[in-house]
């Protein structure tokens, strides 16, 4: 649900994202690097005081794991349902 203050634009995105996507369009390398980096900076200062998350094992433990070939690979993905998105890691179309 947007908030009342956004609007929808043609492409669906809200104005917001457009502007910020317009924003990253007309960057340079060197401009990109910079804001990735200074982003990068500010979210660990942010974080530097967080104590580190608590882990605990577990008894559970694969008794057996055996690899699959490349191609075993490819077959598995290919059969898999299409539904997907242009944010996913791994395109469909593998």
């Amino acid at each position: 649900m947007l908030a009342p203050q956004q609007s929808l634009s043609i492409s669906g995105f809200p104005d917001v994202l457009l502007a910020r996507i317009t924003l990253y369009l007309t960057l340079s390398a060197e401009d990109f690097l910079q804001m990735l980096t200074q982003k990068i900076d500010n979210l660990r200062a942010s974080t530097a005081d967080t104590p580190l998350p608590q882990c605990s094992c577990t008894e559970f433990k694969f008794e057996s794991f055996q690899p699959i070939l490349e191609n075993e690979l490819h077959r598995l993905i290919k059969s898999s349902n299409l539904k997907s998105s242009e944010l996913d890691p791994l395109p469909h179309l593998f």
